[in-house]
């Protein structure tokens, strides 16, 4: 889709509205196959709320102790 985009021009939001919803159905699909088996989980599981998309993630708040 979007090398599509790069080959031969178009609408670059719709392109990229495409893509996210098709993501987010593979994403929402997983977490639905992964509760069916008894595991506690949900989208709010990988929310990062207060990460500023502007700047790196900080991933040491894993690895404190």
């Amino acid at each position: 889709m979007v090398s599509n985009y790069f080959l031969n021009g178009g609408d670059i939001e719709a392109i990229a509205k495409d893509v996210d919803a098709k993501q987010n159905e593979v994403f929402l699909k997983a977490l639905a196959d992964e509760k069916a088996q008894g595991l506690n989980v949900s989208a709010d599981c990988y929310a990062a709320p207060d990460w500023d998309m502007l700047h790196d993630y900080d991933y040491s708040i894993y690895f404190k102790k």
